[in-house]
């Protein structure tokens, strides 16, 4: 796998043990989230938005393989599995036994092996190496929203990331972000507080309706529909 995804088929690759321990850490990783146990319940814009991941990169690895471009399929596997895993409080168990099935599909090219025991802890049927490659379907319109609800959520991050390190410049230091949002943002940011307080200790989200919100800048005001509102402290 390491030569897979380090080097085109037309280039040489030289070998290098950190590659190797990256490799290894991947399998982990991917075997790991692939056959873990997860709520029978699941977050509904998660189970969708994972759903419609998972169809994109059927696309857009089916697509690479066709055309040799093997290490970049890799890397977008790298990069779906790195989305289950930053998810994986939130998506049901059902969904995530579809999702490891066309996975281990998808991957069973490189790591055989890995694969199969993917395949099998899934209770795929037979064998991944002779079951049919798996087929993007279109998404649905609950699909699509979901897609742009979590784009939503990471967008409040990188915003809140880029506050946070602006106040740091400044030398000074902030512990809660509190975040103002349309009615339409607050009912999906509310249900992501845990995502978003991965970065910072405390997080509270409001909607721009409430009067009693605390909002000593009178932040609420800039807030739009898909660009809440940030204030630290």
């Amino acid at each position: 796998m390491l030569e897979l995804s380090a080097a085109l088929p037309e280039r040489d690759l030289e070998f290098r043990e950190q590659g190797r321990n990256g490799s290894y850490r991947f399998l982990q990783k991917l075997y790991g989230l692939l056959t873990s146990e997860y709520p029978k319940k699941g977050n509904e814009i998660v189970d969708d938005f994972l759903i419609a991941e998972k169809e994109k990169l059927i696309a857009e690895v089916s697509e690479k393989i066709e055309t040799l471009r093997l290490n970049i399929a890799l890397s977008q596997v790298f990069t779906f599995v790195d989305k289950v895993g930053k998810y994986k409080k939130f998506v049901s168990a059902s969904v995530m036994k579809e999702v490891s099935k066309d996975v281990a599909l998808l991957v069973a090219p490189f790591i055989p092996h890995v694969a199969e025991e993917i395949w099998n802890r899934n209770e795929g049927k037979g064998f991944a190496a002779v079951a049919a490659w798996p087929n993007a379907k279109k998404l649905n319109a609950g699909q699509e929203r979901a897609r742009k609800a979590v784009h939503l959520v990471e967008a409040v991050e990188r915003d809140m990331d880029s506050l946070i390190a602006l106040v740091r410049k400044k030398g000074k230091s902030a512990s809660k972000a509190f975040i103002y949002a349309v009615p339409e943002d607050y009912k999906i940011l509310s249900g992501f507080k845990e995502i978003l307080a991965r970065h910072i200790e405390q997080v509270k989200v409001l909607p721009i309706t409430d009067k009693k919100k605390y909002d000593p800048l009178n932040k609420a005001e800039k807030a739009t529909l898909g660009k809440p509102a940030l204030y630290l402290e």
